[in-house]
């Protein structure tokens, strides 16, 4: 049994560099992606997390089944499956629960609008209470917010900023934009 005033880490590698998962229990707490170059400054953006304060850290060098999937999703070609995680989210509002659970319905390679996903979680005008609760996101790739797009553009993407949604978006797309055969 893990102690609950712990959050334990790991480190997983990608082309585009270390990411972080982090675990409180047996759930998973967050996800980071690989947007810095060093390790101190993931472990850095861990220790920002209100959640996180107050808590001790531990690195958990063991291999688990989210960091394979990342490691497989950030490398081509892309992974067909999506296991079931256990994801701790109970520290979130029910609307920003909801918000996030809806985002594992979306397919690879698929976007839909915010205003799209209000209505399927059943508030068709709080597309802007959306973008708020997708930009507390802690799962990226897993929860896939980057497949929710603006009306008139791509929206945003939290901390990590346009790029990552771009990259992100072009590698679902690249997995699903075969040529045919002759």
């Amino acid at each position: 049994m893990l102690a609950r005033n712990c959050v334990y880490y790991r480190f997983y590698d990608t082309p585009w560099g270390t990411g972080l998962t982090a675990y409180y229990g047996d759930a998973l707490l967050r996800v980071v992606l690989p947007a810095w170059l060093k390790e101190e400054y993931l472990l850095s953006f861990l220790k920002q997390d209100p959640f996180c304060q107050g808590k001790k850290l531990f690195l958990n060098t063991g291999r688990g089944e989210v960091e394979e999937f990342l490691e497989a999703y950030f490398a081509n070609p892309l992974p067909d499956f999506m296991p079931a995680f256990n994801f701790y989210i109970e520290r979130f509002t029910p609307f920003t629960r909801s918000v996030l659970w809806e985002l594992k319905t979306i397919a690879w390679g698929e976007v839909i609008t915010y205003q799209e996903l209000a209505q399927r979680v059943g508030k068709p005008q709080a597309q802007r209470a959306v973008g708020l609760a997708l930009s507390k996101n802690p799962f990226p790739v897993l929860l896939p917010c980057h497949r929710v797009v603006g009306k008139r553009g791509l929206g945003g993407f939290s901390s990590y900023g346009l790029r990552w949604k771009i990259l992100l978006l072009s590698l679902e797309i690249s997995k699903n934009d075969r040529f045919p055969e002759r």
